[in-house]
C-alpha cells in the first residue's frame, strides 16, 4: 500500500487538528460546549485513519463488486444519484442538528462544527464516486490532488478555531 503526498498531508492535518480540538476541550472542560470539541477531535482522528487505511475506497469497491455480481453495475448511476440525494438529506439533517447542538456555544465552536460537516460532505462525495467528480477530485494541482486541497480547506480553519479557544 503506497501513500502519496495528498494522503500524508490530509492525515497529518487531520491528526494535528484533532489534537487542537482535544486541547480546546481540555482547556475549559466545564464549558457546556467542550463536548463538541471532543466529538470533533474523535471525528478528525477517524478521518485521519481513513485517509491512511482507505476505508471509503474499500466500501466503494465492495459495492462495485456486489453490483457486478448481481448484474446491476451498468445501472450504478441510479444508485449513485440516490445515494447523493440521500446524502444531501442527511447533510441537511446534520446541519440542522449541528446548529441545534451548538446553540449557545461560542461562534468558533459552531463554525468548527460546520467545517467538520464540510469535511464529511467531501468524504461522502468521494465515496459515492461519480466518474466526472472523481476526475476533478483526483487531478493533481501542485503538490497535492484537488481532494487534498479540499480537505485542507475545511480542516485548517477548524484547527485555527480550536487552537484559539
Amino acid at each position: 500500500m503506497g501513500i502519496d503526498a495528498t494522503q500524508i498531508s490530509g492525515a497529518t492535518a487531520f491528526a494535528i487538528v484533532s489534537a487542537a480540538c482535544w486541547g480546546a476541550a481540555r482547556r475549559r472542560p466545564q464549558q457546556p460546549c467542550a463536548r463538541v470539541w471532543t466529538v470533533l477531535a474523535v471525528l478528525l482522528m477517524v478521518l485521519a485513519a481513513d485517509v491512511v487505511w482507505g476505508g471509503r475506497h474499500q466500501v466503494h469497491n465492495l459495492v462495485g463488486q456486489w453490483l457486478q455480481q448481481t448484474g446491476q453495475y451498468a445501472q450504478r448511476q441510479t444508485l449513485q444519484a440516490a445515494l447523493l440525494g440521500a446524502g444531501l438529506l442527511v447533510l441537511g439533517l446534520a446541519l440542522w442538528g449541528t446548529l441545534v447542538a451548538t446553540k449557545g456555544c461560542a461562534p468558533p465552536v459552531r463554525w468548527a462544527a460546520l467545517c467538520a460537516l464540510g469535511l464529511l460532505a467531501v468524504f461522502g462525495v468521494e465515496m459515492v464516486s461519480l466518474h466526472g467528480i472523481d476526475a476533478v477530485m483526483y487531478r493533481q494541482l501542485g503538490p497535492l490532488k484537488v481532494i487534498g486541497w479540499l480537505w485542507l480547506l475545511w480542516a485548517l480553519p477548524l484547527g485555527w478555531m480550536a487552537w484559539r479557544r
